[in-house]
């Protein structure tokens, strides 16, 4: 493990050998890392260990730095665990000087194989080798270090992807050398994470009540280090606070609740480094634990899987159950209250009546954007009228079984049939769908017809069951199960969008799984066995192509077509819903593969709001873990995963593993934990919205922690949780 750093040298580095034949994995010359600020310029200082003891159990390392005037004493402490290395880093500032105003400490490892036979996992930042980002995300392919902004290092000689803490599910980074099957990675333990306000704002910060730290790698030709940093400075890409990007929609300054005042001047850019320095300050003192964890052997996906379990039994995540019957009431309540409806167009009888894609949670009212109703997505104005027939029935309330009767004729009349028109402008009163084509064609995003189709036939089939035949919505869900049937690539897939004239208007195919749990329910309840078999093709297609080597991305409808969590669930869920069709055991386990991959996306650990400024719009007294990562490219967090804690625990059921049930209850019960549940200040789960069952939509970590783009409620919020406490008590039972 220690040697001499070279013949000559009276220091020790670190070898990392792995197994019996003792092979090579990782190699620090220079283990006692510094990087120092003086004001200007970052100066590094790295060196070996002066001495190395072995007492008891424990192998102790020291190396005093006496720098300008500034002396530091290091102690590493190297402990056995039964997953790999325990190491523990005590650094004592003896003199201060003011020759530097701040440091952080690092721990770099140089690995044994080539970069360009790298892939990594960074939970919901990274994953294989990030090819499926755009080249201002953290671990895109960058080659040309004059492009880089912000370092202020001396002598820049690395590419470098190094990760706050806060941006990850879990404080995780794992190397893979994709040639000789060899893992390594950093897992932090013990972690508290606190963050100041003005974190939010500034690219170089000292201050000592920073404790997260950062992981990554950094690499100059073939040559890569995986690291660690205390306190977590940033780069070579840094995302900004959420609010700063230069996105089109509803602005905070337009509520009455403005956090952001003041903040909105600050360079929103990705490509720079964010700096966070501990002071130069005699008697301070910094600690942390790192497991430094190897194996060889297993592909990439059984490495991710390892370690992200490792890390899942290490945090012990909590479940915090809360009164999910007071959530369902207060979730469908705010969709009935919601509703709007405006008289019909000429030349109908049918009013148009819905939900609109976006409100504020301080008022109640629209904003400048989003003023439609929508399907699929996040407007799910067909499912929403789905729950609002469900629970009318069940409460014996006539004004929702109106209301969602109402809803779903409403896109039966106008929308359209076989491909069908998604989004609705109520305030100019037509069609705009996802946009247009550069050619001025409307087009549609096929997950928005899928979803909400859907959730058409489950209507269709409450109705029948009350007695009630509605032979135009059968007419509606069997043209689009017609289009897709005549529609179907050759190769099994179907593009992500469409014109609405059916002309395809993207050339993606990686995110078509949605179509499965349609296609099924169709076949079912029309007994047509071609649908089933269209939508086995589509599943055949996704896992030799994409999903088989966990390749998930481009789910998310409003952002890039990169890694993302929604590829990941919605996979999930349609091959669970494959494998319940057909029985066939390989459904069950590419279900599973891509479950694995959507929990990679969800917080299991507890991460604080800034110290000096805790009331942001994630309360401080809700737990982070169950928050899940949108996509890569940016931090923002949301709880759309509160819709499928019941899968899971299907999953726990079928394929016996209790660690999905761990998931699932995360997802029932902790993902829940921001819905207004009172009216009153003061009150349990009361969080100043205008009414109970409002929540906000997202949030971010990272900079502008707890914090999102604005205060809206879109529809999908209270469907999602409505949907799993709906579908997870009868499993219980």
């Amino acid at each position: 493990m220690f040697k001499k750093s070279t013949e000559k040298d009276s220091l020790y580095a670190i070898e990392i050998r792995y197994g019996a034949s003792e092979l090579l994995v990782g190699l620090a010359n220079n283990p006692c890392g510094l990087y120092l600020f003086n004001g200007k310029y970052l100066e590094y200082y790295g060196s070996g260990y002066s001495d190395v003891k072995k007492i008891g159990d424990e192998i102790l390392a020291y190396k005093d730095f006496d720098i300008n005037g500034t002396i530091f004493k290091l102690t590493d402490r190297f402990t056995s665990h039964k997953v790999g290395i325990l190491f523990q880093r005590k650094i004592n500032i003896l003199r201060g000087s003011s020759y530097y105003h701040g440091f952080f400490s690092a721990l770099e490892i140089e690995l044994a194989w080539k970069y360009y036979c790298s892939e990594h996992f960074a939970p919901g930042v990274w994953y294989h080798k990030n090819e499926y980002t755009c080249e201002d995300f953290i671990g895109h392919f960058r080659d040309d270090l004059s492009k880089i902004r912000g370092n202020i290092l001396k002598d820049v000689k690395y590419i470098s992807n190094i990760i706050r803490e806060d941006r990850l599910a879990l404080p995780l980074f794992l190397c893979y050398d994709s040639l000789n099957r060899y893992t390594f990675s950093f897992l932090r333990l013990d972690i508290e994470g606190n963050t100041v306000e003005k974190d939010d704002t500034e690219d170089i910060l000292i201050d000592e009540r920073i404790s997260f730290g950062s992981l990554g790698e950094k690499h100059s030709g073939d040559i890569e280090s995986i690291c660690f940093w205390f306190p977590g400075s940033e780069g070579d890409m840094s995302y900004p606070p959420l609010w700063t990007l230069p996105v089109i929609c509803n602005k905070q300054e337009d509520s009455p609740i403005n956090p952001f005042k003041g903040k909105i001047n600050i360079d929103s850019s990705k490509n720079k480094w964010c700096y966070r320095f501990h002071p130069i300050k005699e008697g301070l003192e910094d600690k942390y634990k790192l497991l430094l964890i190897g194996w060889k052997d297993l592909d990439y996906i059984e490495s991710l899987k390892r370690i992200w379990r490792m890390g899942t039994e290490i945090y012990n995540p909590k479940i915090y159950e809360i009164d999910l019957g007071k959530v369902k009431d207060v979730s469908i309540t705010l969709l009935s209250k919601m509703v709007r409806r405006y008289p019909a167009l000429s030349g109908h009888e049918v009013p148009i009546v819905g939900i609109p894609t976006w409100i504020d949670c301080y008022t109640g009212e629209t904003g400048k954007y989003q003023n439609t109703f929508s399907l699929g997505f996040v407007g799910r104005n067909i499912e929403a009228g789905y729950l609002l027939l469900k629970m009318g029935y069940e409460q014996s309330l006539d004004e929702y079984i109106e209301k969602g009767r109402e809803m779903i004729n409403f896109w039966v009349e106008y929308s359209g049939f076989g491909l069908s028109h998604t989004d609705f402008d109520f305030k100019l009163m037509e069609w705009t769908d996802a946009g247009k084509t550069e050619d001025g064609k409307l087009k549609i995003f096929l997950r928005q017809e899928s979803e909400d189709h859907y959730a058409c036939l489950k209507a269709l089939e409450l109705e029948k069951e009350k007695g009630f035949e509605h032979l135009n919505w059968l007419k509606w869900n069997s043209s689009f199960a017609k289009w897709l049937l005549e529609n179907q690539n050759s190769d099994g897939s179907f593009y992500k969008a469409y014109t609405i004239e059916g002309k395809p208007a993207s050339k993606v195919t990686a995110e078509c799984a949605h179509v499965i749990p349609f296609l099924n329910y169709f076949a079912k309840i029309t007994d047509s066995n071609e649908y089933e078999q269209v939508a086995i093709k589509v599943a055949k297609y996704l896992y030799e192509n994409f999903h088989k080597n966990g390749y998930f991305y481009g789910g998310t409808l409003d952002n890039p077509d990169c890694y993302d969590k929604e590829a990941c669930i919605i996979a999930f869920e349609a091959y669970l819903n494959l494998y319940e069709t057909t029985k066939d055991n390989k459904w069950l386990e590419a279900a599973e593969l891509s479950a694995t991959f959507a929990e990679t996306w969800i917080y299991l650990w507890d991460i604080p709001m800034p110290v000096d400024d805790p009331n942001r719009f994630y309360s401080p007294k809700s737990t982070t873990v169950g928050l899940q990562l949108i996509t890569t490219g940016c931090s923002a967090v949301d709880m759309y995963l509160s819709r499928y804690g019941y899968l899971f625990r299907k999953l726990a059921m079928l394929t016996g593993d209790e660690h999905y049930n761990l998931i699932a209850n995360i997802l029932h019960y902790n993902t829940k934990v921001m819905v207004q549940l009172s009216n009153f200040l003061g009150e349990e789960m009361y969080y100043g919205y205008v009414y109970p069952g409002f929540q906000i939509e997202h949030w971010s970590m990272g900079r502008g922690r707890g914090y999102g783009l604005n205060s809206g409620w879109l529809p999908w919020v209270s469907v999602n949780h409505m949907v799993d406490i709906i579908e997870f008590d009868p499993i219980n039972r």
